[in-house]
């Protein structure tokens, strides 16, 4: 009976040795079990009712047995390939330091850009000649407020911030204004030249700022709006919403003072009667 010895793994015939035959082993057969053979089945426990009986079932082989152990080969030695070292990577070109310095010139400069467009233009109040300006307003022209006095004011046009008020401003500055503004609306004369800005003249100023794209037409002169108007020549060139006054009214001519009456003439003294000399009568 051909058995496995479980020490070694050498295959042997039990009934013929006592002990497994590699003398490396010498394990006693005694107490290997021989395997148990299965059963052949007959093939008609493994057919299925109404199956015909096929061929009978090929043996499957057993394992070859292992080779007895002895001294392992000596694992023949792989002379490794020389492997060429790895290129180092390219190395990185520096920029030249005039290209630095040029570069970093340019980034100051638009820094500096910033810091101007922001402080003068963009964001801060910026107070303009003449006017005042709100707080907090943004944009390229700060926005200004006429001064509001009443007293009346001795300049010319462009001094100061003229516009609409509670009490209307008055001076020689909003009579050139007036005067400029009837030659450059459209009609004679849109305006009566008295000093006072009151509403007709906001609506002149605003009707002109509209003709000339003067952005926002808030019928406030500032320094803007009083050079365009000082420096215009041109006659009825913008259309206006007043009614025309028509040509202005000659001045009235002062009455003259009648002549005092001249003093009547004192009744003359009747002249009293002069004593006259007595004649002697004769006899």
């Amino acid at each position: 009976m051909i058995v496995r010895c479980p020490q070694c793994g050498t295959e042997f015939d039990k009934d013929a040795n006592e002990f497994c035959p590699n003398p490396a082993c010498g394990y006693p057969s005694a107490f290997i079990l021989a395997p148990e053979a299965d059963e052949e089945q007959p093939d008609d426990m493994t057919r299925r009712p109404g199956e015909q009986a096929t061929a009978p079932q090929p043996v499957i082989p057993t394992t070859p047995p292992a080779p007895p152990p002895g001294p392992s080969p000596s694992p023949t030695l792989v002379e490794p390939v020389p492997v060429a070292p790895a290129a180092p990577p390219p190395r990185r070109r520096q920029p030249p330091l005039i290209a630095l310095i040029g570069i970093g010139f340019a980034i100051g400069v638009v820094i500096i850009l910033l810091v101007v467009l922001l402080t003068r233009g963009g964001g801060g109040p910026e107070a303009s000649p003449g006017g005042t300006t709100s707080p907090g307003t943004t944009g390229a022209s700060p926005a200004v407020t006429p001064e509001c006095t009443t007293a009346f004011f001795q300049g010319s046009l462009g001094e100061r911030v003229l516009g609409p008020c509670q009490a209307a401003m008055r001076g020689t500055d909003v009579q050139q204004l007036q005067s400029q503004l009837n030659k450059v609306l459209v009609g004679q004369r849109v305006l009566a030249t008295d000093g006072s800005f009151g509403p007709r003249t906001a609506t002149a100023v605003a009707d002109y700022q509209r003709c000339r794209g003067i952005k926002p037409a808030n019928s406030i002169v500032d320094t803007e709006t009083a050079n365009r108007i000082a420096h215009e020549t041109a006659v009825d060139a913008c259309p206006t919403s007043l009614p025309d006054l028509g040509p202005p009214h000659p001045p009235s001519p002062s009455p003259k003072a009648s002549p005092s009456p001249s003093p009547s003439p004192s009744p003359t003294e009747s002249p009293s009667p002069t004593p006259t000399d007595t004649l002697p009568t004769t006899t």
